[in-house]
């Protein structure tokens, strides 16, 4: 009769660390399910030119917009081609005397954007870098706003504009900055 006791607590003690377990489980699996989850970098080429990204919590890409003022292409002959590259950095928290080589900005997939406004109209052109961070354009003679497009919708990386003037049959070289937010 005196192993009963212990018996009961035994089954109490039991009984109380399952339903520890169940709750703390279960809290935990909404903890997880509210935490910011990462979409890849891929973009979709919409049918006006333009590029949208995967965004929400199931990662699709995003709705093509039904602007139809987004040409992909300059239509008149007085072109110019702007060539270049978009960067992310920094890519490594501290920097290091001497600098190590892989902690140097990188070139990735972006979507380039590049828009001019004249006589009130807005008009942009956009393309799609490569996996090193490459990029081309044809543009029509202007000044241009160009800049690496955050497919993502999210604060980082920041991508910095640039103001270029694109001259016809002249070759422009652009460099991007992305900015991480690694400090």
């Amino acid at each position: 009769m005196q192993r009963a006791p212990f018996i009961l607590t035994f089954i109490v003690l039991l009984i109380g660390v399952g339903a520890y377990g169940y709750a703390y489980g279960h809290s935990f699996s909404r903890v997880s399910a509210m935490r910011e989850h990462a979409c890849t970098m891929e973009a979709k080429e919409c049918p006006d030119g333009t590029y949208v990204g995967r965004t929400g919590p199931n990662c699709e890409f995003a709705a093509c917009s039904h602007a139809t003022s987004t040409p992909t292409r300059p239509k008149n002959e007085n072109t110019g081609l702007v060539k270049g590259k978009i960067v992310l950095g920094p890519v490594c928290p501290v920097e290091r005397i001497p600098p190590d080589p892989a902690c140097s900005p990188k070139g990735f997939v972006s979507r380039i954007t590049a828009t001019s406004v004249s006589g009130g109209a807005t008009v942009t052109y956009s393309t799609v870098s490569d996996a090193n961070g490459y990029f081309s354009m044809t543009l029509a003679q202007g000044t241009y706003d160009i800049e690496g497009v955050n497919a993502q919708q999210v604060s980082l990386p920041r991508c910095a504009p640039e103001e270029i003037t694109v001259m016809p049959g002249r070759t422009l070289s652009v460099s991007l900055y992305c900015d991480t937010g690694i400090r």
